[in-house]
């Protein structure tokens, strides 16, 4: 239904990013029970939280 709406190439850049986003957090982010929750959250949640969320957490990493 999304890629009829959006559009194909709309639609996969969303996928790709989200699926960026979620595969650094789980990268730096891992502390094993962690996983599922953090699936869940980039499954549910729209892009703009989900950057906002990898931004405060560069934050608090220093920007590395």
């Amino acid at each position: 239904m999304a890629v009829a709406k959006m559009g194909f190439a709309v639609w996969y850049g969303a996928y790709a990013e989200r699926a960026n986003l979620l595969t650094v957090a789980l990268e730096r982010y891992d502390s094993g029970r962690m996983k599922r929750f953090q699936c869940e959250l980039f499954v549910r949640q729209d892009m703009e939280t989900l950057r906002d969320i990898m931004r405060q957490t560069e934050a608090l990493r220093g920007g590395k």
